[in-house]
């Protein structure tokens, strides 16, 4: 697997687990729970570089995507 994938899954499941809706934004889930990138780092046999580099990546993405216009956000589903 690639990292990336790694780490993903690793999210999706700690969101399944612990996940609850964003105050301000329903479509979006907060992981309820003590975690760090260091953690998910070792939850995914990686370092702390890769997934703080991953997490800046995963943070501009919802950031453009939270941007973008109702109807843009639509059609992207």
């Amino acid at each position: 697997d690639r990292v990336e994938q790694r780490v993903a899954r690793t999210l999706i499941r700690l969101s399944d687990l612990a996940g609850k809706p964003y105050p301000s934004n329903p479509e979006a889930l907060i992981i309820d729970m003590p975690l760090t990138r260091q953690d998910i780092a070792e939850m995914t046999g990686t370092t702390l570089h890769t997934v703080s580099r991953l997490m800046s990546e995963i943070d501009a993405l919802f950031i453009k995507y939270m941007e973008m216009p109702d109807a843009a956000r639509t059609a992207t589903h």
